[in-house]
């Protein structure tokens, strides 16, 4: 645990004064690792990627500063998997990312499908809702990265799906 709260700090410094609507950023991060701890408890590399998943893409850290900081290697590899690829529109970069995700295999769909499940279920209490382009993007998600044979994945992709029928 202590490892962990090494790595919150960091990259709550990293994201600086970054913010997640009207919250300090961090707020979403430990958001992404309550879904992780509902989900998947005692998954280690789940929670060090819930504080890693977004320093590559919003704060333009890398493989090897997440290294250096401690963040294990598989961990790194679920971050990078799940940043977005530079592209000039949201639905280019998800059209590029998804397929790395998927590659990269079950632990970097876990990683984004907590991020994303953080996001919506804070869409229902924010002032600024995304749920409805989570929604619209949910069916190209599901055929980049649903996959039956993930059995331990199903309960969180059903999650998904009823946070965005509500």
């Amino acid at each position: 645990m202590e490892k962990l709260a090494k790595l919150r700090k960091w990259a709550t410094e990293r994201h600086g004064d970054q913010r997640y609507g009207d919250q300090p950023y961090d707020y979403h991060l430990r958001e992404v690792e309550s879904v992780a701890d509902e989900f998947f408890p005692g998954d280690m590399q789940l929670k060090e990627g819930s504080w890693g998943h977004d320093l590559i893409e919003d704060r333009d850290a890398t493989a090897e500063e997440l290294l250096a900081a401690g963040f294990d290697p598989e961990a790194v590899a679920d971050v990078v998997a799940v940043s977005d690829v530079k592209a000039a529109t949201r639905k280019e970069r998800k059209l590029l990312t998804l397929p790395q995700i998927r590659q990269r295999g079950k632990s970097a769909i876990k990683l984004k499908l907590c991020d994303r499940v953080a996001n919506v279920r804070y869409g229902k209490i924010a002032a600024v809702n995304k749920n409805d382009m989570y929604r619209a993007e949910q069916a190209q998600l599901e055929r980049e990265l649903f996959d039956p044979t993930h059995v331990e994945l199903l309960p969180l992709w059903q999650h998904l799906r009823d946070l965005l029928a509500a």
